[in-house]
Protein backbone atom coordinates (compact mmCIF):
# COMPACT_ATOMS: atom_id res chain seq x y z
CA UNK A 1 0.00 0.00 0.00
CA UNK A 2 2.86 2.12 0.92
CA UNK A 3 4.00 1.91 -2.56
CA UNK A 4 0.91 2.93 -4.20
CA UNK A 5 0.16 6.11 -2.13
CA UNK A 6 3.85 7.29 -1.82
CA UNK A 7 3.55 8.88 -5.36
CA UNK A 8 1.07 11.34 -3.67
CA UNK A 9 3.29 11.91 -1.13
CA UNK A 10 1.16 10.47 1.69
CA UNK A 11 2.20 7.95 4.49
CA UNK A 12 0.15 5.30 5.76
CA UNK A 13 0.47 5.19 9.49
CA UNK A 14 -2.49 2.30 10.40
CA UNK A 15 -4.72 0.45 8.35
CA UNK A 16 -8.58 -0.72 10.28
CA UNK A 17 -10.97 -3.57 8.49
CA UNK A 18 -14.20 -2.46 9.60
CA UNK A 19 -16.42 -5.21 7.96
CA UNK A 20 -15.72 -8.51 6.14
CA UNK A 21 -18.44 -10.86 4.60
CA UNK A 22 -17.15 -13.86 3.68
CA UNK A 23 -19.49 -15.84 1.73
CA UNK A 24 -22.55 -17.69 3.00
CA UNK A 25 -20.92 -21.08 2.68
CA UNK A 26 -17.78 -20.55 4.34
CA UNK A 27 -20.09 -18.87 7.39
CA UNK A 28 -21.71 -22.11 7.07
CA UNK A 29 -18.52 -24.37 7.04
CA UNK A 30 -17.31 -22.23 10.31
CA UNK A 31 -20.09 -22.44 12.39
CA UNK A 32 -20.10 -26.37 11.80
CA UNK A 33 -16.63 -26.70 13.06
CA UNK A 34 -17.30 -24.53 15.75
CA UNK A 35 -20.60 -26.45 16.69
CA UNK A 36 -18.68 -29.43 16.38
CA UNK A 37 -15.71 -28.53 18.21
CA UNK A 38 -18.12 -27.51 21.21
CA UNK A 39 -19.73 -30.96 21.24
CA UNK A 40 -16.99 -33.02 21.32
CA UNK A 41 -15.69 -31.01 24.47
CA UNK A 42 -18.67 -31.58 26.05
CA UNK A 43 -18.65 -35.64 25.28
CA UNK A 44 -15.54 -35.55 26.76
CA UNK A 45 -15.99 -33.76 29.67
CA UNK A 46 -19.00 -35.71 30.40
CA UNK A 47 -17.54 -38.80 29.83
CA UNK A 48 -14.29 -37.79 32.04
CA UNK A 49 -16.96 -36.60 34.92
CA UNK A 50 -18.86 -40.69 34.59
CA UNK A 51 -15.43 -41.81 35.24
CA UNK A 52 -14.47 -40.00 38.47
CA UNK A 53 -17.81 -40.53 39.46
CA UNK A 54 -17.77 -44.40 39.19
CA UNK A 55 -13.98 -43.72 40.70
CA UNK A 56 -15.49 -42.30 43.21
CA UNK A 57 -18.78 -44.46 43.82
CA UNK A 58 -16.33 -47.44 43.92
CA UNK A 59 -13.71 -46.39 46.55
CA UNK A 60 -16.30 -45.48 48.82
CA UNK A 61 -17.78 -48.84 48.64
CA UNK A 62 -14.32 -50.51 49.11
CA UNK A 63 -13.80 -48.36 52.17
CA UNK A 64 -17.31 -49.16 53.88
CA UNK A 65 -16.27 -52.65 53.12
CA UNK A 66 -12.95 -52.22 54.93
CA UNK A 67 -14.97 -50.49 57.82
CA UNK A 68 -17.33 -52.89 58.30
CA UNK A 69 -15.08 -55.57 58.35
CA UNK A 70 -12.63 -54.06 61.13
CA UNK A 71 -16.08 -53.20 63.05
CA UNK A 72 -17.19 -56.76 63.49
CA UNK A 73 -13.82 -58.26 63.67
CA UNK A 74 -13.83 -61.10 61.55
CA UNK A 75 -12.51 -61.86 59.28
CA UNK A 76 -14.03 -63.92 56.17
CA UNK A 77 -13.74 -67.52 57.48
CA UNK A 78 -13.14 -69.18 54.53
CA UNK A 79 -9.25 -67.33 53.63
CA UNK A 80 -8.99 -68.00 57.42
CA UNK A 81 -9.09 -71.67 56.81
CA UNK A 82 -6.98 -71.75 53.64
CA UNK A 83 -4.35 -69.68 55.99
CA UNK A 84 -4.58 -72.33 58.02
CA UNK A 85 -4.72 -75.30 55.86
CA UNK A 86 -1.51 -73.65 54.48
CA UNK A 87 0.50 -72.96 57.20
CA UNK A 88 -0.13 -76.49 58.62
CA UNK A 89 0.99 -78.24 55.10
CA UNK A 90 3.33 -76.13 55.00
CA UNK A 91 4.85 -77.56 59.07
CA UNK A 92 4.10 -80.67 58.05
CA UNK A 93 6.69 -80.40 55.01
CA UNK A 94 8.84 -79.20 57.37
CA UNK A 95 8.47 -82.23 59.71
CA UNK A 96 8.91 -84.55 57.30
CA UNK A 97 12.04 -83.28 55.64
CA UNK A 98 13.49 -83.00 58.93
CA UNK A 99 12.04 -86.69 59.48
CA UNK A 100 13.56 -88.13 56.13
CA UNK A 101 17.20 -86.23 56.52
CA UNK A 102 17.61 -87.28 60.46
CA UNK A 103 16.57 -91.02 58.72
CA UNK A 104 19.50 -90.98 55.96
CA UNK A 105 21.43 -88.93 58.03
CA UNK A 106 21.31 -92.47 60.65
CA UNK A 107 21.30 -94.64 58.08
CA UNK A 108 24.78 -93.28 57.35
CA UNK A 109 25.84 -93.47 60.75
CA UNK A 110 24.63 -96.94 61.53
CA UNK A 111 25.99 -98.10 58.31
CA UNK A 112 29.35 -97.03 59.75
CA UNK A 113 28.29 -98.56 62.78
CA UNK A 114 28.12 -101.76 61.52
CA UNK A 115 31.63 -101.72 60.13
CA UNK A 116 32.56 -101.25 63.59
CA UNK A 117 33.94 -103.30 66.54
CA UNK A 118 30.79 -104.19 69.03
CA UNK A 119 32.33 -101.91 71.66
CA UNK A 120 32.23 -98.86 69.81
CA UNK A 121 28.51 -99.65 68.48
CA UNK A 122 27.35 -99.58 71.87
CA UNK A 123 28.83 -95.94 72.37
CA UNK A 124 27.22 -94.75 69.29
CA UNK A 125 24.00 -96.01 70.56
CA UNK A 126 24.27 -94.41 73.98
CA UNK A 127 25.27 -91.35 72.45
CA UNK A 128 21.79 -91.20 70.26
CA UNK A 129 18.97 -88.94 71.75
CA UNK A 130 16.57 -90.84 74.12
CA UNK A 131 13.01 -90.91 73.59
CA UNK A 132 10.41 -90.40 76.66
CA UNK A 133 9.83 -93.76 77.05
CA UNK A 134 13.79 -93.74 77.49
CA UNK A 135 15.05 -96.20 74.25
CA UNK A 136 17.25 -94.18 71.46
CA UNK A 137 15.88 -92.91 68.41
CA UNK A 138 17.03 -95.22 65.47
CA UNK A 139 16.05 -95.28 62.16
CA UNK A 140 16.92 -98.06 59.78
CA UNK A 141 17.57 -102.17 59.99
CA UNK A 142 19.86 -103.33 62.65
CA UNK A 143 22.31 -104.65 60.04
CA UNK A 144 22.54 -100.93 58.32
CA UNK A 145 21.06 -101.29 55.49
CA UNK A 146 18.35 -98.97 54.20
CA UNK A 147 14.33 -99.87 54.85
CA UNK A 148 13.53 -101.67 51.13
CA UNK A 149 16.82 -100.91 49.90
CA UNK A 150 17.24 -104.63 49.03
CA UNK A 151 14.84 -107.30 48.70
CA UNK A 152 15.55 -111.15 49.57
CA UNK A 153 15.50 -113.83 47.44
CA UNK A 154 12.24 -115.10 48.62
CA UNK A 155 10.50 -111.37 47.47
CA UNK A 156 12.63 -111.37 44.57
CA UNK A 157 11.19 -114.30 42.83
CA UNK A 158 7.87 -113.43 43.96
CA UNK A 159 7.27 -115.28 46.95
CA UNK A 160 5.74 -114.16 50.04
CA UNK A 161 6.20 -110.15 50.86
CA UNK A 162 7.13 -108.76 53.95
CA UNK A 163 4.82 -106.92 56.08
Amino acid sequence: MESVTDKWGVRINRVEILDIVPPQNVLQAMALQKQADQEKRAAILQSEGQQLSQINVAEGQKQAQIKQAEASGSHHPLCEGQKQAQILEADGRAQAIATVYAAIKSNDTDAAAARRPPARHAEQVRGQPELEGGGAVRVGRPDGRRPGAALGARQRAGGERAR
